[in-house]
């Protein structure tokens, strides 16, 4: 009798939880970490050559991208 209550009540307790897995994040392998370095390197250097640009382009176009002077304005016809 006492074995039939001991397994009644351990079949009365509640289950265990399942223990959660928490993922760990990736870590970046040295391949990749190299990879993202050069890929950095490429973008820092356009921008550096995109602005050069912008500033040859700034100093060359002021004249431009005024009025011109040389074109004569159309004359109005009073009728």
């Amino acid at each position: 009798m006492r074995s039939q209550e001991a397994a009644f009540k351990a079949s009365r307790k509640p289950a265990k939880k399942p223990k959660q897995v928490v993922e760990q994040p990736r870590a970046a392998t040295p391949q990749k970490i190299v990879k993202n370095a050069s890929r950095n390197e490429r973008r820092k250097a356009a921008r550096r050559v995109a602005s050069l640009l912008r500033a040859q382009k700034a100093l060359e176009e002021p004249v431009s991208s005024e009025a011109p002077v040389d074109e004569p304005e159309p004359e109005a016809k009073d009728a």
